[in-house]
């Protein structure tokens, strides 16, 4: 690569450093961090981060011997530990902390994104003995090929457990990806509805809202919202669907894999806070103005509902609240945008019965 990848910096901060405060803020006190080439200039870093380094006189002779080095420097009392390399700094604590929940002496918990086994594995210590003692080509992959038996894959929503620093362009793919880690990566989104079992009427639902939602929100003049994070929460609003209460389901879902910053749209796309903010109330309007993965307006909305609560006056009420804080905020747009909501969203694209979602 041309340069010492563990002190590289990614969006300002060197990669050994997002590495250990990852660790910390997922629970894990003792963070050995081998040490090789350029140990000096590592090890101030290490323990300003709480870490514990350990230096292998044996780094040139490939990185196995590290591992070795680790895995022998491990407290007697650990029941496992993941082996995480330098080069790899996005890995999320939310993607640790899944792993740790499986941990088990007896057990490899390999982290899977794609289909394809990523970093860290968390090793069980009943296989640090054959670990030591492990010379065949191959490394790490071809260990925990040889373990099969005990090995657990845990499919996570985390692009950072296969981005390395091996190649330039994987550098700056990394760096890229670095500067908006709040917001999954349409790999990433694939990943949450398969894990979380969304059906596909449900995904075509909120592909269409998140349409409606961009549409509204480039209408505005002036933009101060973030319209990638607007798009991102639409796309994934209904995630848990098939849950009671599947707003905060689908919220609490996407806050325990990694993203944090879509729970306050996605939550509220069902009931308004007070103050809401701009991506909140177009989240919510687009919801109301989209009935499966057609485009209707709030009075077709109205008649839907009606007819959908003919015998709960209760869930009625409710439905009129809601439908009538959605038609203050299209007045606001139309207002903004100088123009009718109708004149810029999306064509209907069939008569006719709509799909529901």
């Amino acid at each position: 690569m041309g340069f010492f990848k563990p002190l590289e910096p990614i969006d300002g901060v060197p990669a050994i450093e997002r590495l250990l405060r990852t660790c910390s803020d997922a629970g894990i006190d003792d963070k050995i961090v081998i040490t090789g080439h350029r140990s000096s200039d590592v090890t101030p870093i290490v323990l300003r981060w709480g870490g514990r380094p350990v230096h292998n006189a044996r780094f040139a002779e490939g990185m196995w011997t590290s591992v070795q080095t680790g895995a022998a420097s491990l407290s007697p009392s650990s029941r496992a530990f993941f082996i995480l390399p330098a080069d790899m700094p996005l890995v999320r604590k939310t993607t640790l902390l899944q792993l740790i929940e499986r941990a088990d002496p007896e057990r490899i918990v390999s982290p899977t994104f794609g289909g394809v086994s990523g970093h860290p594995p968390l090793i069980g210590s009943s296989h640090i003995p054959s670990l030591l003692s492990f010379e065949a080509d191959g490394g790490l992959r071809q260990f925990i090929e040889n373990k099969e038996r005990w090995v657990v894959r845990l499919p996570v929503a985390d692009e950072g457990t296969l981005l390395d620093m091996d190649y330039p362009e994987d550098f700056e793919s990394l760096r890229r990806r670095a500067k908006r880690l709040d917001i999954p990566t349409s790999a990433e989104r694939r990943a949450l509805l398969s894990i979380a079992g969304t059906p596909e009427r449900v995904v075509r639902h909120c592909e269409m809202v998140a349409s409606v939602a961009v549409r509204l929100a480039m209408e505005l003049p002036q933009r101060r919202l973030d319209i990638p994070l607007l798009r991102a929460a639409a796309l994934l609003h209904d995630i848990c669907k098939t849950a009671e209460r599947h707003d905060i389901v689908s919220g609490l879902f996407l806050r325990d894999h990694g993203f944090p910053s879509l729970v306050g749209i996605v939550v509220s796309h069902m009931d308004l806070p007070p103050a809401p903010s701009v991506e909140q109330a177009l989240l919510y309007l687009a919801d109301k103005m989209t009935d499966g993965t057609e485009v209707i307006s709030l009075e077709e909305k109205r008649a839907l509902m009606r007819e959908r609560f003919a015998d709960d006056p209760v869930a009625w009420l409710s439905a009129r609240r809601r439908l009538a804080r959605a038609r203050q905020i299209a007045r606001t747009v139309e207002r903004l945008s100088g123009r009718a909501i109708s004149s810029f969203l999306p064509p209907r694209r069939s008569e006719g019965p709509r799909p529901r979602g």
